[in-house]
């Protein structure tokens, strides 16, 4: 969602520093820091030990790992050191006696506290039948569930439900989609070079504004024509529109082609523009009546969120789908006596610290055919100053200076090169260096000032938003 600039002079949006996670070793060794200090650091202690600890535990318990990531980003912001005020300690904040009583003697060891409070959700879970319910017992105490006859009038256990019910749809994202990472950076993306601007601007899933004018990403979810007459009564808006199209279709639906023609096409029709990463795809869409236009991807130093491990232990990385071309490729690599990981689905929630690790990542074409530009991928790793080596593409090369790249043939040959150069960092690092040089500020100044065909009618003292749009989900009555 998005509109009208503020008056105030533009305030860019700057990185924060993390704070590098700790090791997992000795239980005991933490230092308390109040929670309250924690959560302002903006830091996080997440890291691939915690997030095993969390799919056992998780398994263990029968809950979704999903909902126990979001307990803890709410409870401790990932930091296993944290203690509140009232003295609960640790990743899932235990009191004392709640800890003693599930065999916990070490709260601020991860693996003990993490199993200590899986368990107790668990029982709330069992005990209350209800999700809801079971948050608001584990945040006030069974016993205030049961004498209120629901959720207690407390504002801050109703507003503690309401965020992690919020951040573990927020991470569930569209059944059966993979993809809901690539559509968040795209989000965030916008959003910072909104608000570098002067545009005041905010993010939420599958949520409409009238008083701004909302851009929807993801809108190639849509399943119904409800969903297009719902969205287009709220207001004018915006589309980022980030699918391959064929002629008469589009390469997510090229087995449907009537919810293409009959639901997508016509809300890319009602939008007040398009905006488009691919120039092969505005041919197609101005042909169809569509007010497309060019936005392409830059950086932000709000995107870069990757602190890389001084020690990397993955050869190569690929996050998303294994189609026939991608598998033979990976496997080449693997055969080649290296360690090749891919993640999917639920792991690109752990996809920052996948890439922390990582030496060379990679962005192959989808098909051998299907020789679209993986701009996603290949921006946020090299905007966090990571080391790409993709196959050439149509349309690269605005960005191809940035990673490296050749035919598919030898593709192989060159991620073993990039894995063997003892200058490694130092590419990486000039690639990332390259891409600052394309500010997504003056992309987003562009596609705003009408420089690249989208006119708008700016009013002072508006606001801006941008939303995604998620897979199945009804519009409000």
């Amino acid at each position: 969602m998005w509109n009208k600039p503020l008056p105030p002079p533009p305030r860019p949006v700057v990185a924060l520093n993390p704070v590098p996670p700790p090791p997992f070793k000795s239980p005991g060794k933490w230092n308390p820091i109040p929670i309250q200090y924690w959560k302002q650091s903006q830091g996080r202690f997440f890291t691939v030990d915690l997030a095993r600890i969390i799919l056992d535990e998780a398994k263990r318990n029968d809950l979704d790992p999903l909902l126990i990531w979001a307990v803890i980003d709410q409870e401790s912001g990932f930091n296993p050191a944290a203690v509140s005020p009232k003295g609960a300690a640790g990743l899932m904040q235990l009191m004392p006696g709640t800890a003693e009583g599930l065999g916990v003697s070490d709260p601020f060891d991860p693996a003990e506290n993490v199993r200590g409070g899986v368990q107790y959700l668990r029982a709330q879970v069992d005990r209350f039948r209800d999700l809801a319910l079971a948050l608001a017992a584990y945040n006030a105490g069974p016993g205030a569930v049961e004498e209120a006859g629901g959720i207690p009038g407390y504002e801050e256990t109703q507003n503690y439900v309401d965020s992690i019910l919020s951040r573990y749809n927020d991470l569930k994202g569209p059944e059966g989609y993979g993809y809901i990472h690539f559509l968040y950076d795209y989000a965030k993306l916008i959003c910072y070079g909104l608000e570098s601007l002067g545009h005041d601007c905010s993010i939420g899933p599958n949520g409409l504004a009238n008083d701004r004018t909302n851009i929807i990403i993801g809108g190639h979810l849509l399943q119904t024509k409800d969903d297009t007459e719902y969205i287009a009564s709220v207001g004018p808006y915006i589309v980022r529109q980030t699918e391959v199209l064929w002629e008469r279709s589009m390469l997510n639906f090229s087995g449907n082609p009537n919810q293409f023609e009959e639901v997508y096409l016509p809300f890319l029709r009602r939008a007040e523009a398009v905006w488009d990463v691919l120039p092969s795809n505005l041919p197609i869409l101005l042909s169809r009546g569509v007010n497309a236009r060019l936005l392409r991807s830059g950086y932000h130093p709000a995107m870069e969120e990757v602190v890389h491990k001084h020690n990397k232990d993955i050869d190569f990385l690929f996050f998303g789908t294994i189609t026939k071309h991608r598998k033979i490729q990976l496997e080449e690599l693997n055969l080649r006596g290296h360690k090749v990981i891919t993640a999917m689905g639920a792991q690109p929630i752990y996809r920052n610290d996948l890439i922390a690790r990582t030496r060379v990542h990679l962005a192959p074409r989808q098909e051998t055919e299907m020789t679209h530009l993986p701009y996603g991928r290949i921006c946020f790793v090299v905007n966090n100053r990571g080391l790409v080596v993709a196959e050439r593409c149509l349309d690269q090369e605005w960005l191809e200076d940035c990673f490296l790249w050749s035919e598919p043939e030898e593709w192989v040959d060159l991620c073993m090169q990039a894995l063997e150069d003892p200058n490694r960092e130092e590419i990486a690092l000039q690639n990332y260096e390259r891409y600052k040089k394309i500010p997504m500020t003056a992309e987003m100044e562009r596609v705003l000032d009408g420089e690249s065909g989208v006119r708008l009618s700016l009013e002072p003292d508006g606001e801006t938003s941008v939303m995604e749009s998620h897979l199945g989900r009804s519009p409000p009555p």
